[in-house]
């Protein structure tokens, strides 16, 4: 066995599925020119949006990009000094921007009432505990979270202080914002006015890395961590990527996976084709399936019960492509699976380990409270076991909507298959109130409460129970009557045949009678003629009698 190569930087070199960090800068390669196209663009406007496709590395350019040229001192007007927050909005964003803020300057008791006292309230939360010319940078990661997940109130007090801090030119105590979003949730700005006015001139989005970028973002982390990799190896990579829109993900998971091969297995200083071979890779097309299911499979049984529900309700099953997550509180995750709140959290924590990374929270420290969400829709699409759940999902989905339409109309009773197949999908779904907030459609301005709608499949399957216990009876009934007329039918039979047994004797005795009465005449003629012939004989004389005797006549 080979020892294992030394090199520059001794920790993991490639993050998987996660996003870099402002920590991992030195390992991040192949970003050059962009992270310098938003230092220009932040040169002009103290509000960044950082827009693109789901796994387009938004963050990571930000984190691992951004944030290091800037405390570097790369921003000509701002200098060197700043203090930074990252947040991402979550279910609370007012408390999470409160957290932030006290973690980039200083614990304060009064920061979240400072927010909430008006649109200035950034502004002048921001000020305490920093000093006049240390710049405030607030990275608000994920910001399609706030269309997602937020009540309208909220989100529009969350912008509105946004917005005020960075239309704010004063020399001194500069706020800086920086958002990335998913293009796809562009549209959705419109909501809060003056957002889309913002976004037209610092909206920057992040093109693809072309093969030489994605060549350096390979060979520049395996090169600090001492290795490099195989050149038909690299080359083979190099070729999956193409147009495939989980290009980033999947190739920073599976050089994840092929570093642990190497260091498990101690191989030496290059990543080979034995690496991207192994069954526990699973190669281009199936690493994230393997290691997904492996993860799972580590799990014990009641967990991964758990652990299903918890990926269901993450989940949005759309057109091929276009699959999405459901951030989802912890605390609802609890109660759709009908499992403990300390049970969950083990789950979450499992799937959320370094080196897994397939679920994430903006929190460190998972409350009930904790908004949990799906790394990257790529997990969903390359995950086999989680496709399946999720289309299970959907059909549950579908079938309780179902329910729900047939309820509003009168008398309009699920039947036959349709019913059947409402109550299998509500055994398999485990459907439950907080379940089934999620499916809950409104017509004419009003809802159908869960008890309702369950209720109403409940009488619809007593309804068919009685028809059947009525259809039940009647075949009891015809069934008696059909075993009577068949007794009746052989008695008749009986009868008939023990009739004709007698009409046969009397037949047959009739006939003997007749044969008796033919022999009778028949004899009596012929004793007759006999004595007819022996009367002249018998009364001339001329014979002679021996009565006793044994002479003749």
């Amino acid at each position: 066995m080979s020892t294992a190569a030394s090199g520059l930087y001794t920790g993991r070199i490639f993050p998987g599925l996660r996003p870099f960090e402002d920590k991992e800068a030195l390992l991040f390669f192949g970003r050059d020119e962009q992270t310098d196209e938003l230092l220009r663009r932040l040169d002009d406007t103290r509000l960044l949006a950082v827009v693109g496709l789901s796994g387009s590395g938004k963050s990571s350019l930000v984190k691992a990009g951004l944030l290091p040229a800037l405390r570097r001192g790369h921003l000509n007007v701002a200098g060197s000094r700043w203090r930074i927050g990252v947040m991402r909005p979550g279910s609370d964003p007012l408390g999470a921007l409160a957290n932030e803020l006290n973690d980039a300057l200083g614990e304060r008791d009064d920061r979240l009432a400072m927010l909430r006292s008006g649109d200035l309230g950034l502004l002048d939360a921001g000020r305490l505990g920093r000093g006049p010319d240390e710049n405030l940078l607030l990275v608000v990661d994920q910001f399609e979270e706030i269309f997602r997940f937020q009540r309208t109130e909220e989100a529009a007090e969350f912008m509105r202080l946004l917005l005020a801090a960075v239309e704010e030119y004063e020399p001194e105590y500069r706020v800086y914002v920086v958002i990335t979003m998913r293009s796809d949730y562009l549209g959705d700005c419109a909501r809060f006015p003056g957002l889309p006015e913002a976004l037209n001139e610092s909206q920057y989005l992040v093109p693809r890395m072309t093969k030489e970028q994605l060549r350096e973002a390979i060979e520049g982390p395996a090169a600090l961590g001492g290795v490099q990799l195989e050149p038909d190896l690299l080359r083979r990579l190099l070729d999956k990527t193409g147009d495939d829109p989980d290009q980033l993900p999947v190739l920073q998971h599976l050089l994840m996976r092929m570093w642990e091969v190497r260091e498990q297995t101690e191989t030496g200083a290059k990543i080979t084709q034995k690496e991207y071979d192994h069954p526990s890779v699973g190669g281009w097309e199936n690493a994230l399936n393997l290691h997904a299911d492996k993860v799972f499979d580590d799990l014990p049984e009641g967990r991964q019960t758990i652990a299903k529900r918890v990926f269901q309700r993450l989940t949005e099953k759309g057109e091929v492509g276009r699959e999405s997550r459901r951030p989802t509180k912890l605390r609802e995750l609890a109660a759709v699976a009908e499992a403990e709140e300390e049970e969950v959290k083990a789950v979450v924590e499992h799937f959320r380990e370094e080196g897994c990374n397939f679920l994430t929270s903006p929190d460190r420290e998972l409350t009930g409270e904790s908004v949990i969400d799906i790394s990257h829709e790529s997990l969903i699409r390359r995950w086999n076991r989680l496709g399946q759940w999720a289309a299970e999902e959907t059909d549950w989905g579908e079938w309780y909507r179902r329910v729900e339409d047939r309820r509003r109309i009168e008398g309009a009773y699920l039947v036959e298959g349709e019913l059947e197949s409402a109550l299998q999908a509500r055994k398999n779904g485990c459907w439950n109130e907080v379940w089934a907030e999620r499916y809950v459609t409104e017509k004419d301005g009003s809802k159908l409460a869960y008890g309702g709608v369950v209720g109403f499949l409940d009488e619809s399957m007593l309804r068919r129970n009685a028809e059947l216990k009525r259809l039940g009876r009647n075949r009891a009934l015809t069934a008696a009557a059909a075993v009577l007329f068949a007794v009746l039918a052989i008695a008749a039979s009986y009868f008939a045949w023990s009739a004709s047994l007698s009409t046969g004797a009397a037949e047959v005795a009739a006939k003997a009678a007749q044969d008796a009465q033919r022999k009778n005449a028949l004899l009596t003629q012929k004793l007759a003629s006999l004595t007819q012939k022996l009367t002249p004989t018998l009364w001339g004389g001329d014979l002679d009698i021996q009565v006793y005797g044994s002479g003749s006549f």
